[in-house]
């Protein structure tokens, strides 16, 4: 028997996991824009990256699974290029500073080129793309992510989700925005389906025989 649907509105529930993440302990600015990520993600029916994650993260950040106090810097390494350093800590603060820093490069530069180093799981990476969107920049964001999918005819996880987002601003109305993995399914759907209770089509999973 599935659990009761409960249905809070957004601000509310922004309020909750922001205090809740600092009630884990993560520092109250990068928990405003964690907390700001997983709503921009549940109010576009991307339930994958929304809520759904939020005890991963309030979990870790207990076990100290982040660095809750880090050193967060920006390397240039050249006229439009830099490394942003997030010396592992949640990588949704960090890596919306990295696209700061792209944007500013971009202004000054014409194109910006920023790698982000050592940060956890930055979530919907869609929401980066469209921060420089909003600025009126065209955007492209790539990420790897640990081995968990296994390659056509394997039967041991090898490839990343690997997702990959772009956006462009519009002249009238909102950005167009494209985010995707470059898998069957992003893992984080699967989470959402198993914290539902629900069963996922037999072609986004492999057994142990590969099958």
């Amino acid at each position: 028997m599935s659990e009761p649907l409960v249905y809070v509105e957004s601000n509310r529930l922004r309020q909750l996991m922001k205090d809740k993440l600092v009630k884990a302990g993560l520092p109250e600015e990068q928990a405003d824009k964690t907390a700001d990520l997983l709503i921009f993600a549940d109010e576009r029916g991307v339930h994958s990256h929304g809520a759904v994650r939020m005890q991963y993260y309030s979990e870790r950040t207990l076990k100290g699974g982040y660095n809750l106090k880090p050193n967060l810097r920006f390397e240039k390494t050249g006229p439009a290029s830099g490394i942003y350093h997030g010396d592992n800590a949640l990588g949704h603060y960090v890596s919306y500073q990295a696209m700061k820093k792209a944007i500013e490069l971009a202004k000054t530069s014409g194109i910006g080129v920023v790698g982000v180093k050592e940060m956890g799981h930055s979530g919907a990476i869609g929401y980066y793309v469209r921060q420089a969107a909003l600025e009126g920049m065209v955007a492209l964001t790539v990420c790897q992510s640990d081995p968990m999918v296994v390659p056509f005819g394997g039967t041991e996880p090898y490839f990343g989700t690997n997702p990959i987002a772009f956006s462009a601003p519009r002249k009238d109305g909102s950005p167009i925005l494209f985010d995707m993995a470059t898998t069957v399914q992003a893992w984080g759907k699967i989470l959402d389906a198993r914290s539902k209770n629900k069963s996922i089509p037999d072609s986004w999973a492999v057994d142990k025989n590969g099958a």
